[in-house]
């Protein structure tokens, strides 16, 4: 499948090692390779941390992990198998590394690639990809050696599911930044592995191999921590005031209530905790707690009761709610606008979903806002039989209602002209084959987008005719499943049917 994206919203080396620790030789069960930082410390080469002095303190990383249920940006950072030099193994590694290996067809291809990769790269700032303007997908680079020895590498979309990550492998994509657009297709290849992923790193097998892969920084003599701009995520509990981490060789503080106060040590300890302390005002603090190291996009904290996930940097927290209502070219100015501006476009976005939130809720329309994905969603229960695209009678009396309800926020004088676009998509649970899923979800996007436009849609011709020019349809299949508080797939909530509107950003910047 080919989609084409424009003006759109926005998207036995290593194997030696113990699968309880991958720090020690399983042969020896001796330390391969320490970390610590490269900046300050005390007693020498460790930063200790007492219980006392610690407003945060962990005796033993695993208490933390246990209980630690792991979502996609768990897996931020840069992961590799021991030995690997950038983004090749040395001949001995790989030798051993594709000795009696298990090989795969990317479809569409004439690539065999190795069943399991040697590096991964997660999170869009360690992998840093057009792909990224792409709303609803997180992204991974992927390593593997093909069957003639040589290295590849591919992108994939990756989701998690209890302990199951899964790689949806992409077979090629351009992106043409003149043009606004993203040209993409998937291979149709989904790699699963069972996964852990704690202090030891990550360890990920399926029924054709298994691999441990660690955070690339931390290994090697030349280890450092590189954590730059890490703020905390909207959902994500503050650690004493702290709003920002920066630890990197040339610069280490964090920033407590909007005052920059120096880092006096830090250490990420081979066991799996990380310490740290800081002065405020001259008052003492310190951590030391479990930590999952995210490389550039950041770390994180675990003290066994709290996640505390600083994961974005400081123009994520204004954009991350925005770009899935922005062009592909609009995403990519983002970053020459003021934090102001920023500000106040996430707070325009911020009020729109609200106002629709009120405008369902006096017309008694059942949709869903999902102001992380930018979706307001009505379910394809209601809107469809079981398993067909052609809308029912009550499907499409709660489709006039929701277009009256939906269109006079979006055409309300308040946001004339900020909404360039509104795609439909169709989306299904992850039951049934993929091409049917595919095929199903795609026709019934385009009787939505057809009933739109119909002139029994409940609006009036001047409104019609203003909102049909600006639809489009796209069939997601179940590429964006729903998740419950338990991080299970909702299979209800999954079939559904979303409208997602594009912003203008220069017209919002002119007003």
């Amino acid at each position: 499948m080919r989609i084409k994206y424009s003006l759109c919203a926005l998207t036995a080396a290593a194997l030696c090692l113990s699968a309880t620790g991958c720090w020690f030789d399983a042969k020896s069960d001796q330390l391969v390779d320490h970390f610590f930082q490269l900046g300050n410390a005390e007693d020498g080469a460790h930063v200790r941390v007492s219980e006392s002095e610690a407003s945060a303190y962990l005796d033993d990383p695993y208490t933390a992990f246990s209980g630690y249920n792991c979502t996609q940006e768990s897996f931020f950072g840069k992961y590799c198998m021991q030995g690997t030099d950038n983004t090749v193994l040395p001949d001995e590694i790989r030798d051993a590394f594709l000795q009696d290996r298990e090989y795969i067809n990317i479809t569409g291809t004439t690539t065999r690639i190795s069943a399991v990769p040697y590096r991964i790269d997660f999170g869009p700032h360690c992998n840093v990809t057009p792909l990224n303007y792409l709303s609803g997908y997180l992204w991974a680079q992927m390593y593997f050696y093909d069957s003639h020895g040589e290295p590849v590498q591919v992108q994939a979309a990756y989701t998690v599911q209890d302990n199951t990550i899964s790689f949806r492998l992409i077979r090629d994509f351009s992106f043409d930044s003149k043009a606004s657009t993203l040209d993409y297709s998937f291979s149709g290849n989904t790699m699963q592995f069972g996964f852990t992923l704690d202090q030891n790193g990550m360890k990920l097998s399926c029924q054709d191999g298994e691999v441990t892969l660690v955070p690339m920084d931390l290994i090697g003599d030349d280890a450092q921590i590189n954590i730059y701009d890490a703020h905390p995520t909207q959902d994500s509990p503050v650690l004493d005031g702290i709003e920002t981490i920066n630890i990197t060789p040339d610069s280490q503080y964090v920033i407590v209530d909007g005052v920059q106060c120096a880092v006096t040590g830090y250490e990420a300890d081979p066991d799996g905790l990380f310490r740290m302390k800081w002065n405020v005002g001259g008052e003492h603090h310190a951590i030391q707690m479990a930590f999952l190291y995210g490389d550039d996009n950041g770390i994180i904290l675990l003290d066994g009761e709290n996640v505390y996930n600083y994961t974005h940097r400081s123009k994520d927290l204004y954009t991350k709610q925005v770009t899935t209502n922005l062009r592909v070219a609009d995403t990519e100015q983002l970053s020459n606008l003021s934090d102001a501006e920023l500000e106040a476009l996430q707070t325009n976005i911020g009020q729109l979903y609200t106002e629709l939130e009120n405008a369902f809720a006096q017309a008694g329309v059942a949709a869903t806002v999902n102001r992380d994905t930018g979706e307001v969603s009505l379910d394809s229960v209601v809107l469809f039989q079981f398993d067909k695209y052609t809308i029912t009678p009550e499907g499409e009396q709660m489709l006039r209602l929701f277009l009256q309800a939906y269109t006079s926020v979006v055409f309300s004088e308040k946001y004339s002209g900020m909404i360039s676009e509104i795609e439909i998509e169709g989306h299904t649970d992850p039951t049934g084959l993929i091409y049917h899923n595919q095929v199903l979800s795609q026709a019934r996007a385009e009787q939505v987008m057809a009933f739109c436009q119909s002139t029994g849609n409940g609006l009036t011709t001047d409104a019609t005719a203003r909102l049909a020019p600006m639809l489009s349809a796209v069939g997601y299949a179940a590429d964006h499943p729903v998740f419950d508080a338990n991080g299970q797939v909702d299979y209800v909530a999954s079939r559904r049917v979303s409208f997602r509107f594009v912003m203008d950003l220069g017209a919002i910047n002119a007003q």
